[in-house]
């Protein structure tokens, strides 16, 4: 198993599912297309049954649906890459998603698994014009070693919600409403990333928890070593160690 192998979504997401965790509901439509000659006028043979297997995992899923490919969301770009709305608009979503997988990364992204997720039905404490209309919800990021939890953090650090924002005087408030907590959030937070963490077979692994309507669920994952991690955390070296 590679190491983006492990960080794609069908590789952890059905472990987590399976052990019970609450999540999205979704749909993983894998393919073995090279779909990159869809950005230059050129989509591979395959290509609209490709898109009738999305279009189905749609249906299943229902309206709004939150689509991404197994590495990411392109969620900077809300709009425009995982914020399905309409079915009609399907093609274009998957084009955005693909020209974001080339230019989000080095070497581009991996386009190899799609998934269809629910919308969860959150109540965002504010709406980021800067990264296309993104609704922003109270979330944290936990770091795991082996099942066991080793930091956590506000989903959005303080810079990125400014430079989403309009007026970007608001951040420090918003970033305080975002990140206000309880005991007994805490306790939850921690006991679903370290439930994650087993059920992914232990390593080191970041999990991400969204609060929709006073239920938490875990969003994402993926392995810690590749992913953002606040520089001023105290348990940064652990991202570094073997």
């Amino acid at each position: 198993m590679t190491t983006m192998d492990r960080n794609c979504l069908s590789y952890w997401f059905p472990l987590i599912r399976d052990a019970g965790l609450p999540v999205p509901r979704t749909e993983v439509v894998p393919t073995e297309l090279n779909l990159f000659g869809v950005l230059g006028g050129d989509p591979p043979a395959g290509w609209h049954s490709f898109l009738a297997e999305l279009r189905s995992a749609c249906e299943r899923i229902g309206l709004p649906a939150f689509l991404r490919t197994g590495q990411g969301s392109g969620k900077h770009k809300f709009d425009r890459c995982c914020n399905l709305r309409k079915i009609e608009y399907l093609a274009q979503h998957v084009y955005n998603l693909l020209d974001w997988s080339c230019t989000v990364d080095m070497l581009g992204l991996a386009t190899n698994v799609w998934a269809v997720r629910e919308m969860l039905p959150v109540e965002p404490l504010a709406v980021l014009p800067g990264y296309g209309n993104m609704p922003v919800v109270r979330e944290w990021r936990l770091f795991v070693r082996d099942g066991k939890v080793q930091c956590r953090h506000p989903y959005w650090p303080l810079d990125a919600l400014a430079q989403g924002m309009t007026d970007p005087a608001g951040a420090e408030v918003l970033f305080k409403a975002l990140a206000r907590s309880s005991p007994e959030i805490d306790a939850e937070c921690t006991r679903l990333a370290e439930w994650a963490g087993q059920a992914v077979g232990g390593g080191y692994w970041s999990v991400d928890v969204l609060e929709a309507r006073g239920k938490l669920y875990v969003t994402d994952m993926a392995l810690g070593e590749r992913s953002f991690h606040w520089p001023e955390c105290p348990g940064i070296s652990a991202r570094r160690s073997p």
